[in-house]
C-alpha cells in the first residue's frame, strides 16, 4: 500500500516546506544586525545625513587582451558604453574616463586620450589614474535600486547581456552582481 504512506509523507513535506515559498537568497546586509549595533547605527546615520552617498554601485570592468592604456579606440568604446549605461533604467550617475565632464563631447575625449598624460590638467591625470590602467578600464554606475532588489538584479543581467560591443572582456561586479553569482553557484 504505497499510497497510504506516500500521500501523508508528501503532504507533510509540503507543509514543512511552505515557509520557504517566499525565501529570498542573497548575502546579508547591515539590516541583519541588531538595531543597537554600532556599525548599523553608523550606517543608518550616514544614510539619513548624506543620502547622496547611499546607493547601489554597479562596477563594469573592461579587461583588454593587450596593454596599451587609453587609446582613442578604447576611449570611443568607453564613451559609447558610458552613454548607454546612463540611459538604462534606474541608473542615476556614471563615472568613467569618458564621463569626467558633462560639457565634453566625444571629440574632446578622443583628444584627451591622444594627449600625453603629463600634459593634462592634474584633475584629469588623477581621474584617469583611478579609472584606467594599461589593460583595464573601470566604469562605475550608481543606481537608485536597492542592492538586493529584483530591479537591481534585472539591471545587472541586462548590462551583462545587452551592452554595446567592446573589444575587451567585460565583467560586471558590485554587490548585486555578487548576489546573482553567489546564488547561481
Amino acid at each position: 500500500r504505497p499510497w497510504v504512506v506516500l500521500i501523508p509523507v508528501v503532504a507533510g513535506l509540503l507543509l514543512l516546506g511552505a515557509p520557504f515559498r517566499h525565501i529570498r537568497l542573497g548575502t546579508p546586509d547591515i539590516s541583519t544586525l541588531p538595531a543597537q549595533a554600532e556599525s548599523r547605527r553608523g550606517q543608518e546615520l550616514l544614510k539619513a545625513q548624506f543620502p547622496q552617498l547611499e546607493g547601489n554601485t554597479i562596477v563594469v570592468v573592461l579587461h583588454y587582451p593587450e596593454g596599451g592604456g587609453l587609446t582613442t579606440a578604447r576611449m570611443r568604446e568607453l564613451y559609447d558604453l558610458s552613454r548607454w549605461l546612463e540611459k538604462q533604467p534606474g541608473i542615476t550617475r556614471v563615472t568613467s574616463a569618458a564621463s569626467l565632464d558633462p560639457r565634453m563631447t566625444l571629440d574632446h575625449y578622443l583628444q584627451l586620450a591622444a594627449a600625453p598624460r603629463q600634459l593634462l590638467p592634474p584633475a584629469f591625470q588623477l581621474a584617469l589614474a583611478q579609472l584606467v590602467g594599461p589593460r583595464v578600464a573601470v566604469i562605475s554606475a550608481q543606481t537608485s535600486f536597492a542592492e538586493d532588489s529584483d530591479a537591481a538584479r534585472a539591471l545587472v543581467r541586462s548590462i551583462r547581456a545587452k551592452h554595446p560591443p567592446v573589444d575587451a572582456r567585460m565583467l560586471v561586479t558590485g554587490r548585486t552582481a555578487y548576489d546573482i553569482d553567489f546564488i547561481a553557484l
